[in-house]
C-alpha cells in the first residue's frame, strides 16, 4: 500500500515487559508447540463462498463446513443486510492457528487492547527509522486473538482502506472501474472491507476510534479521528453506493459545505460548484444568449472543462450569511471588471417547471470537524506559535495513541486563546465524546484473564 500524507506522529510501543511489581499473568497453556524463539508463521487466510458454507450440493461444501464464517458487522442500517460481505476463511496453518487458545484482550506496555477495537497497524516489527506520518499506518478491526505463548500473539484483523489503496473498483455510480481515491472521500474517511489477515499483535500501534456515518440529514457531525460510510467487497471488486445529493446527482465530500434549499417540498442539498456553475451559465445566456446546438455539442464532447461561461464571467459567494448571495464579476475585454451581487435561488426548477424553490439557505450538511488529534497532528509541530504550547509539558506532539481525545478536550476546557475555535465548541464536543462512549463502550467478558504480550 502507498502511504503518504496528512503527518500524524504515533508512539512506538515498548518491547520491554512489564516491572515486575505489577500483577502477573498465567500463561496459556496452548494445545499446539511454540518455542520462545520460533519466528511467525506465515500466516494465509483464504476464503470461500457462504454459498459453499450452506448448500451441502455445492462441491466446496465439506471444505467450507471447516472454515469459519465472518459476518460482516459492516451493513448499512438504512438497507436491507444481503449478507453481500459474508464470506468463509480459513487460516493457514490450520493446526497451528486452530491450535491456539482464544482470548478476549491482550496487554502490550500496559495497553489493553480488546475484541471489537479498531487499532493502528505498523508495517512490520522492524525499528522505524522515520518519522511516522498517519498513513503510514494500516487500521484493522480486531475480531478474533489467539495466543501459544507469551511471545506467540496474534490477532485476525478486519481491514479499514485508506482512499489510496483501494485496488481497481466500481460503485454503483461510476461508469468503469477507478482506482484509488475518488473526489468525494475526505480526508478523515476510511473504507470497511470484507479482507482479513492474521498478524502479530506486536505490530498494532495504539488505538483508534472509527464510527460508522450515515449520511442522515438530522445526523450529529461525527466527533471521532476517523469514519467510514462505503464498503470494498474483495469478491467482486465493488464498492458500495453512497447518497447523492444535488442536481447533479453526485456524492457529498464532508471537508465541503452543502448548501440546502429552503423550500420544504424541495430540501435538496446542493455542492458549492454546482450553485455557481447554475448562476454563471445563466449570466452567460443573459448577457451573451444561450448556446445553438451545434454549439453544445462541441463543447460536449470537449475533453476540458471548460464551460461556456469560461473566460467570460467568475463568481464566489459572498461573506457567511445564512442565506448567500453571490458577487459575479464580468471578465470580458472592455468590460473593466464590472462587479454586481444577485441572490441564490436553488437550480432544480431547471429540471422541474412545476416547483419553484426559494433562496438557498446556507444551513450546512453535517460534516465531519476536526478532532483535537488531527488538529494538533497539523499544529503541534509549529512550537513557536502553536496555540497548546501551553500542554507540550503534559502531552507529546500528537495525542492519539498516549492521550485520549476526551482527556484532551478536557485539558483544553479551561484555554480560551484557541485561535478561531470557540471554548463553547470545545465544551460541547466534551459532551458529545461522553455521549458516544456511553454508546459504544465495549464490556470485557473475562472469559480468560488478561494475556500480557511479551517481546
Amino acid at each position: 500500500m502507498a502511504q503518504n500524507g496528512l503527518k500524524h506522529e504515533l508512539d512506538s510501543l515498548s518491547s520491554s515487559p512489564p516491572p515486575s511489581k505489577k500483577r502477573k499473568t498465567t500463561s496459556p497453556t496452548p494445545s499446539v508447540s511454540f518455542g520462545m524463539t520460533d519466528p511467525d508463521p506465515d500466516w494465509q487466510v483464504t476464503y470461500l463462498s457462504m454459498q459453499s458454507y450452506r448448500d451441502p450440493q455445492d462441491k466446496d461444501y465439506k471444505r467450507a463446513r471447516l472454515a469459519e464464517p465472518y459476518i460482516s458487522a459492516f451493513t448499512d442500517v438504512k438497507e436491507q443486510d444481503d449478507g453481500t460481505l459474508d464470506r468463509c476463511y480459513i487460516v493457514s496453518p490450520t493446526d497451528k492457528w486452530q491450535g491456539m487458545r482464544k482470548y478476549n484482550s491482550f496487554v502490550i506496555d500496559e495497553v489493553k487492547y480488546h475484541l471489537g477495537e479498531y487499532v493502528w497497524v505498523k508495517h512490520g516489527l522492524e525499528p522505524q527509522t522515520k518519522t511516522m506520518h498517519e498513513k503510514d499506518f494500516w487500521i484493522g478491526k480486531i475480531l478474533e486473538i489467539r495466543g501459544a505463548t507469551t511471545s506467540h500473539v496474534y490477532a485476525l484483523v478486519n481491514w479499514m482502506y485508506w482512499p489510496e489503496d483501494l485496488p481497481l473498483c466500481q460503485a454503483p455510480n461510476e461508469l468503469k472501474p477507478i482506482l484509488g481515491r475518488r473526489g468525494y472521500h475526505g480526508r478523515r474517511e476510511v473504507i470497511a472491507s470484507n479482507v482479513l489477515d492474521a498478524i502479530p499483535v506486536l505490530t498494532c500501534a495504539g488505538k483508534v476510534d472509527v464510527i460508522h456515518w450515515l449520511e442522515e440529514d438530522d445526523e450529529d457531525a461525527i466527533t471521532t479521528p476517523l469514519y467510514w460510510r462505503q464498503t470494498f467487497n474483495e469478491e467482486n471488486n465493488e464498492l458500495s453506493g453512497v447518497r447523492l445529493h444535488c442536481v447533479c446527482d453526485q456524492p457529498y465530500n464532508p471537508d465541503t459545505t452543502l448548501l440546502g434549499c429552503e423550500n420544504p417540498m424541495c430540501h435538496i442539498w446542493l455542492h458549492k460548484e454546482c450553485i455557481l456553475d447554475d448562476i454563471l451559465t445563466k449570466t452567460h445566456d443573459r448577457l451573451i444568449g444561450p448556446l445553438d446546438e451545434e454549439q453544445k455539442r462541441k463543447l460536449a464532447k470537449s475533453k476540458t472543462s471548460k464551460k461556456c461561461y469560461t473566460g467570460k464571467f467568475k463568481a464566489d459567494f459572498k461573506g457567511d450569511a445564512m442565506v448567500p448571495d453571490v458577487t459575479i464579476t464580468d471578465i470580458r475585454k472592455g468590460q473593466n471588471g464590472n462587479t454586481w451581487t444577485e441572490a441564490v435561488y436553488c437550480p432544480k426548477y431547471l429540471k422541474d417547471k412545476v416547483l419553484r424553490c426559494k433562496r438557498v439557505c446556507q444551513y450546512e450538511y453535517p460534516k465531519i470537524p476536526k478532532t483535537a488529534s488531527l488538529w494538533h497532528s497539523e499544529y503541534g509541530h509549529q512550537q513557536s506559535s502553536c496555540p497548546m504550547q501551553g500542554l507540550l509539558h503534559i502531552i507529546p506532539a500528537c495525542a492519539t495513541s498516549s492521550i485520549s481525545d476526551y482527556e484532551l478536550f478536557r485539558r483544553m476546557r479551561r484555554r480560551r486563546d484557541i485561535p478561531g475555535v470557540s471554548f463553547e465548541y470545545y465544551v460541547n464536543m466534551l459532551e458529545r465524546f461522553e455521549e458516544h462512549n456511553e454508546r459504544t463502550g465495549i464490556t470485557d467478558r473475562k472469559e480468560h484473564e488478561d494475556l500480557v504480550v511479551a517481546p
